[in-house]
């Protein structure tokens, strides 16, 4: 299925061929219909973030001190944030984590 592999080009392939021969590439109303769904798809992927590890907004403290965190998305986060005596940071992993250990 195209689902498992979706960048395997024998898979793109094959649902080309099925999508030809079924004739389902001549029906204008669904042609439409799939190319507003891509449309949508487009504008809203522009809009996705993943969630931050650590999300802050106006804290004032007098200290942060940040242990470890593991987000898929931004690690740490502070937006407009007052810290009188500093920042502590430790361990931040972000990224996706691909099968072979690394993010990207």
């Amino acid at each position: 299925m195209i689902e498992q592999k979706p960048a395997s080009a024998a898979r793109r392939t094959a649902v080309i061929e099925d999508i030809v021969d079924s004739g389902i590439d001549l029906d204008a109303e669904l042609v439409a219909a799939a190319q507003k769904l891509v449309d949508e798809v487009q504008r809203l992927e522009g809009n996705f973030q993943l969630p931050a590890g650590l999300d802050l907004e106006r804290v004032q403290a007098q200290f942060l001190r940040v242990r470890s965190v593991e987000s898929e998305g931004t690690g740490v986060r502070v937006v407009d944030g007052a810290f009188e005596g500093g920042i502590d940071v430790g361990t931040i992993k972000s990224g996706k984590a691909q099968s072979d250990g690394t993010t990207v």
